[in-house]
């Protein structure tokens, strides 16, 4: 365990952030600074303490003056020494760490540096005599210890035996007989219902002795080592099919793991089996859709947009405006209890194969806004759990009335303008009061905490937060791209000319007399 001072270049690490130690203030108070935002934090000396011993707080700066004077810290014991379990060592390896260890710390016990070859000279005759070491180490031996120790922030397990490194199969068995095993293999082992490895390895015995000679020889250990360096689901999906791989191996190979807020969040959207009417004009708008977008890390619901249009590009950028948008009038105008947390971009964006994120607008959002776009593999929902679990509960949090039915044997169809009994503003204030003030604060099982807690204390650990300076640049995506003739008269369009003295600056500088326009 490396040593640290509470003095000015310290450095400390909390997930994405860098705090930097600032001064020590009355009633045993240390001051940390965030290096990007330059906000100011305060905690006691016990609470820092504890936070390095948890690992939640790594140091980064000032872990490498083992030879400096050292702060004593109160009431903690000061150590170099990292744990190490010694008993799962063989005998002659723990006796030879043991043995390393022991000169290394009688040197820095006495004063002795690296460079001294008398006083290690000295030493090691020392110890030897006290521990009947009649074979004790060479002066330059201990030196290059000392070395090692040192340039690892005095780490012990820098002195740990290093593990043997194993040949490849390769080398030990020959390149001809490698290449006749994966032969055999392909030709076997890997076609759908093949053979067994006891009867490859069979097959490959006797092919082997016909081939090289009867001393040619293999073991059937080194068979199943190739065989392991397949893919498991690689190996299933040609024995079984890929059906029966993808059902057995999902959910040990699938999923995306997000280590922190913002750095994957995931994009769907669900028509809702209600039918909703016009609370104006009380007309029927048809069944709405929703695009929810979710942070995979904390599960915390960033965006929730609702529309009435089909599969379009424009759904998609709502509702990344939306996720950008500080969202405290809207807040403020439902009477909601908790706030809307707008944390900033993100890093990527999960999608599925739908066709809006495979248009070229989509694409040109990400590259414009600085975040890459992934896409789940088709029909595995549970490569984006989060936004699939939401779009689950709202479907579920909402009244049974007004719903589609379905239709088994005779039966007779629903009239939508009788059975739609949930008005527009109604949904919108329901689901956005779901989407605050209910899905975040719901105890998961699994972790024991919920999702606004989980962004909260997450946004602690994270870089600065990155904003767009003008959102309305994205419209130009939303869109509908036109072909308008250029002329004399102006723009036409629909067989009618448009002229205006910002179409006319347009209009000179024009070469063809077509163009595209998005309207």
């Amino acid at each position: 365990m490396a040593k640290f001072q509470l003095k000015d270049g310290l450095v400390l690490q909390r997930g994405k952030q860098l705090l930097k130690f600032q001064r020590m203030l009355p009633e045993n108070l240390i001051q940390l600074e965030n290096v990007e935002t330059g906000l100011i934090e305060k905690m006691s000396l016990d609470e820092l303490l504890d936070k390095i011993e948890r690992k939640e707080l790594i140091v980064q700066g000032g872990s490498h003056v083992c030879n400096a004077i050292s702060v004593k810290l109160p009431n903690v014991q000061s150590s170099i020494h990292v744990i190490i379990d010694t008993a799962r060592f063989s005998a002659k390896a723990k006796a030879k760490y043991e043995r390393k260890i022991n000169y290394v710390l009688r040197c820095k016990k006495e004063g002795v540096t690296q460079g001294c070859i008398r006083q290690i000279t000295r030493v090691i005759a020392t110890i030897a005599a006290n521990t009947n070491d009649k074979n004790p180490p060479a002066p330059t031996t201990v030196a290059d210890w000392l070395r090692i120790y040192n340039q690892s922030g005095c780490d012990n397990r820098s002195l740990l035996p290093k593990p043997r490194m194993s040949r490849k199969i390769g080398e030990r068995i020959g390149q001809e007989k490698l290449d006749l095993i994966h032969e055999f293999i392909t030709r076997y082992y890997l076609q759908r219902s093949g053979k067994s490895i006891e009867d490859t390895y069979n097959f490959l015995s006797s092919e082997m002795r016909t081939r090289l000679g009867e001393d040619a020889y293999v073991s059937i250990s080194t068979v199943k080592k190739i065989i392991r360096q397949i893919s498991p689901y690689e190996r299933e999906k040609i024995r079984e099919g890929a059906a029966f791989a993808a059902a057995r191996w999902r959910h040990a190979i699938g999923g995306i793991n997000a280590e922190y807020p913002l750095q994957v969040v995931e994009i769907d959207h669900t028509e809702l089996s209600i039918y909703v009417i016009d609370s104006r004009i009380g007309i029927v708008l048809g069944r709405p859709i929703i695009t929810i977008i979710i942070d995979s890390c904390t599960g915390y619901i960033l965006s929730l947009v609702i529309s009435f249009e089909g599969t379009t590009v424009a759904r998609v950028v709502r509702a990344i405006k939306f996720a950008l948008t500080p969202k405290n009038k809207i807040v403020a105008e439902l009477g909601l209890k908790n706030e809307w947390i707008t944390p900033g971009l993100w890093q990527t964006m999960l999608t599925d194969n739908a066709s809006e994120f495979h248009a070229a607008d989509a694409n040109a959002i990400a590259l414009q806004m600085g975040f890459d776009v992934e896409r789940s593999p088709v029909r595995k929902p549970w490569f984006k759990p989060g936004v699939e679990r939401s779009m689950l509960s709202v479907v579920n949090a909402l009244p049974r009335y007004g719903r589609s039915e379905l239709i088994q044997g005779v039966h007779k169809p629903i009239d939508p303008k009788k059975t739609a009994s949930i008005a527009f503003d109604d949904l919108h204030a329901a689901l956005i009061k779901w989407a605050v003030d209910i899905y975040p604060f719901k105890i998961s099982d699994r972790t024991q905490d919920c999702a606004f807690d989980r962004m909260k204390e997450g946004l602690k650990k994270v870089p600065a937060p990155v904003f767009n300076d003008d959102l309305r640049a994205l419209d130009i995506f939303a869109a509908i791209p036109t072909r308008v003739k250029v002329s004399q008269a102006g723009i036409e369009k629909f067989y009618l000319d448009y002229r205006s003295r910002g179409l006319a600056k347009w209009q000179k500088n024009m070469v063809q007399n077509s163009t595209w326009m998005r309207d």
